[in-house]
């Protein structure tokens, strides 16, 4: 049984795509402030911002390869991205 399953099936993570998904941000942060962050790496396409839940936000990419290789640069600086 996976952990924190309610159905008693194991879950599986998704298999990674083009989008970033980003948690846990500063109230204050702004798609602008995302775009200028994220457009430096090949394949930036858009930042979407959550509106009805603030410190979320989905930073899409050309593909998956480029959506790792973002979030692998900006790693060092935050820790809460994951390509899902």
């Amino acid at each position: 049984m996976g952990k924190g399953s309610k159905s008693g099936i194991a879950e599986i993570p998704a298999p990674p795509n083009n989008i970033l998904f980003i948690q846990n941000l500063p109230h204050q942060t702004s798609s602008m402030m995302l775009q200028m962050l994220f457009r430096q790496h090949q394949g930036f396409k858009e930042v979407r911002m959550v509106a009805a839940k603030l410190g979320i936000a989905f930073i899409e990419y050309g593909d998956e390869i480029k959506c790792r290789n973002g979030r692998a640069s900006l790693a060092i600086i935050y820790n809460g991205l994951s390509c899902v």
